[in-house]
């Protein structure tokens, strides 16, 4: 009977400690109602007390459908949001929602939706919590500071490693209301013992995509990004890229494939560090890529002549013209998968005196999705 009575005691007291939290951000909330935009300060202290409360539905056991019965019964999720798009929305949420993880099932992901201002600035963070002590190790979003509000599209986590550590790939979308090329960013962080490192993160160019517009995947000591690249032609816009890491301690190295297709690796390559670009590459084009990279960075090019070289070996001549100055620059590739893409030649040419040297060919050689 004792025992029991004391079940009942630390049930009861756990209850009181949920509702003071609920309290709590409900005070917080109310604090920045209808603000143009939180400050840094303001986000932070709310999420610190909205994330005390979820703690406790989690260590209580409560699944996504009852945290959110919680909070739309505190009012503080909206019943009837306002039609205007770009009125703020400060001092609200949205209903968490679980993140499916894909590499292990020993943890649990709850995505927290906070308006932190208007324009449809909706930010998300991610708490990863340890199923069997429902105990939180980890809270993901893009930047410490709230710039840009971002949601989240994925997470993956993979198994604990000998010291508990486990490594952690998402993909980040930045919020807005109207356009459908928002910032992508990708990252990739260590999880241990209640902190968050953070080893990478890149933004890259890419379309909005449905159902996932960043898709990421943790294998072993692996963080594998799937995303649709922005390829800077304008008849082309966009392709399926990926994009793969290996973490060696706290360095992170890119891997193959660099990209799914010809094209696509030619914009990556130009844009890596030195250090990464000379393992896909053969000496010559490394000493031009400097010079080329800077005529080609975030201009927009035409496809030239596209053919693929007499021989046993799959080889291709992709050319791109630089769209403004008619300069032509000629990529000789061989390879004939995504991971085995290298670039043997780089080759400067002038503008074409005429309509029939500069002629493109078929683009579907620089442009078709390989094998990886």
């Amino acid at each position: 009977m004792g025992v029991m009575r004391l079940g009942l005691l630390i049930v009861a007291a756990a209850a009181m400690a949920a509702g003071r939290d609920l309290n709590a951000l409900a005070a917080k909330l109310k604090s920045v109602h209808g603000a143009p935009k939180m400050s840094t300060e303001q986000f932070h202290e709310l999420r610190g007390v909205y994330l005390e409360w979820i703690d406790a539905q989690v260590k209580a056991g409560h699944g996504v459908t009852e945290i959110n019965r919680g909070l739309t019964a505190a009012h503080l999720i909206q019943h009837d949001p306002p039609e205007d798009l770009f009125a703020s929305q400060a001092g609200f949420l949205e209903p968490v929602t679980e993140v499916r993880v894909r590499s292990t099932r020993e943890v649990r992901v709850l995505a927290l939706p906070i308006h932190v201002g208007g324009n449809c600035q909706l930010d998300v963070s991610a708490a990863v919590y340890e199923r069997r002590g429902r105990r939180r190790i980890g809270v993901l979003r893009v930047e410490e500071e709230l710039g840009y509000a971002a949601y989240l599209s994925t997470l993956d986590v993979g198994a604990a490693d000998a010291k508990g550590a486990r490594l952690a790939a998402s993909g980040w979308v930045t919020a807005n209301c109207t356009s459908s090329w928002n910032g992508k960013t990708l990252r990739i962080d260590r999880l241990s013992a209640g902190t968050v490192k953070p080893l990478m993160e890149r933004e890259v160019s890419a379309q909005d995509w449905q159902p996932v517009s960043v898709a990421a995947g943790v294998r072993g000591s692996q963080a594998t990004f799937a995303y649709r690249g922005g390829i800077r032609n304008g008849a082309v816009l966009s392709l399926d890229a990926a994009t793969r890491y290996r973490v060696k301690g706290d360095t992170v190295l890119r891997e193959s494939p660099l990209a799914l297709s010809r094209v696509g690796f030619i914009q990556e390559w130009l844009e890596l560090p030195e250090v990464e670009a000379q393992r896909w590459s053969d000496a010559q084009p490394l000493l031009m890529r400097p010079q080329v990279a800077a005529a080609l960075k975030d201009q927009y090019f035409e496809f030239g002549r596209v053919e693929r070289q007499p021989g046993p070996a799959e080889v291709w001549d992709v050319t791109l013209i630089q769209s403004e100055s008619r300069i032509r620059y000629q990529f000789r590739m061989g390879g004939s998968r995504a991971s085995r893409l290298r670039l043997l030649a780089l080759t400067v040419l002038a503008p074409a005196k005429d309509k029939e040297e500069e002629s493109a060919a078929d683009p579907q050689a620089a442009i078709a999705i390989l094998a990886r």
